[in-house]
């Protein structure tokens, strides 16, 4: 498993979003589950199947991944 959250937003005690790579590629996203304040568009909430979840990351988590 490779820890793929940018250095300056990981934090010490586990409880931020985070991003994770599996050994096999597969790439494992902790973030916040969306509440009724951060409705989701009904053009994603569709796409979101029974074994599913969505979740919601600040947009930095994503800046410049090599995956």
């Amino acid at each position: 498993m490779k820890d793929l959250t940018p250095r300056h937003l990981t934090c010490g005690i586990g409880l931020c979003p985070a991003l994770f790579q599996l050994d096999d590629g597969r790439v494992v996203v902790i973030g916040k589950k969306p509440i009724e304040a951060d409705q989701l568009p009904a053009d994603i909430s569709i796409k979101i199947g029974k074994n599913e979840t969505a979740v919601i990351l600040p947009p930095e988590y994503l800046k410049g991944l090599d995956l």
